[in-house]
């Protein structure tokens, strides 16, 4: 932009230089209107440009620049400190703070299957850092959340083992449960809140759970054609979904693709709304694909029914 200006500016000059060559100094009353009229739209523009370039807002920039040059080289130190690390947990196999230190390492350098290995390790030596095993469990969530579920579990299963009451704990193993809709783990946290003698106000909870027990009847089963499973079941992750136009999905279920068959069955597992709400309503029927597990704007439709009322232990067969 400055170049613009710079341009426009000297030829502005030059116009009038090659103008007024040969004549007399003085200048024309006309000359003087454009000459004004020019450097007050030179010196609006000047004001633009500074108030748009963020010249005012360089130290800002050069800090933040500065700031990720030293995380890049902080990356770059740390992996290669790597090698080292792992030579001396190879003389050292029982070094927890080593492991810990391997696992926030691969982390950091955006290898999250390694970062998995070394927080199990380090955890098999010593399992009473509560902080540790919570970043463990939200790599396990990142991972994959569903297919990491019997771990993830078990974790929560020893922060909740110790300390009982806290109901922070309980809250998080209820959020994870809805993540990954699902209504059994939902439930059995739900009653171990109930039970738990020293957690106090738990009306929420337990309306919680009678709204879920309420849910026990459903079923709706989607039939997929041969040629419609062998068209997609490459595909990373399928998605069949129940919902009304422009709402929330009352049922979702995710499969893989390599595991579509041809009877796939929503129950009470996959409902998002209680069944009273569902019956009578008419619903379209939503198959997406995404490569993630979780529902998100990125999903590929592929396939969407008509409007249709649903009712429990129903059919719908979906051909390609």
């Amino acid at each position: 932009m400055i170049y613009i200006f710079l341009f426009f500016t000297a030829l502005i000059y030059f116009f009038f230089l090659i103008k007024n060559s040969g004549e007399e100094s003085r200048i024309k009353v006309q000359n003087k209107f454009i000459i004004i009229t020019s450097l007050s739209l030179s010196f609006l523009f000047m004001i633009y440009f500074f108030n748009n370039s963020f010249i005012q807002d360089r130290d800002e920039i050069q800090r933040i620049s500065q700031k990720h040059e030293k995380l890049r080289n902080d990356i770059v130190k740390i992996k290669s400190n790597i090698p080292s690390l792992i030579e001396k947990l190879e003389r050292m196999p029982d070094y927890y703070v080593g492991w810990v230190m391997l696992a926030r390492s691969y982390q950091l350098t955006g290898d999250k299957i390694s970062a998995s290995i070394a927080f199990d390790k380090a955890l098999k030596i010593r399992d009473d850092e509560i902080d540790i095993i919570q970043e463990y469990i939200y790599l396990l969530k990142d991972l994959d959340p569903k297919r990491n579920k019997n771990k993830i579990t078990k974790l929560f299963d020893k922060i909740i083992t110790s300390n009982s009451n806290n109901i922070n704990t309980y809250n998080m193993l209820l959020n994870y449960s809805v993540e990954i809709n699902d209504i059994e783990l939902t439930k059995n946290t739900l009653e171990k809140i109930i039970n738990e003698t020293d957690i106090e106000n738990k009306k929420p909870y337990i309306d919680a759970l009678k709204q879920i027990s309420s849910q026990s009847n459903f079923g709706f089963t989607v039939r997929l054609s041969s040629k419609w499973i062998k068209s997609y079941n490459q595909m990373k992750h399928i998605f069949i979904i129940l919902k009304e136009d422009n709402m929330p999905p009352i049922a979702v279920k995710r499969v893989l693709g390599e595991d579509l068959k041809e009877s796939i069955k929503l129950s009470s597992d996959n409902i998002m709304l209680s069944t009273d709400n569902i019956k009578n309503k008419s619903i379209r029927l939503i198959i997406k694909s995404g490569e993630t597990a979780m529902v998100n704007d990125q999903l590929i439709e592929l396939y969407k029914s008509e409007l249709f009322k649903i009712k429990n232990n129903d059919d719908y067969y979906v051909e390609y």
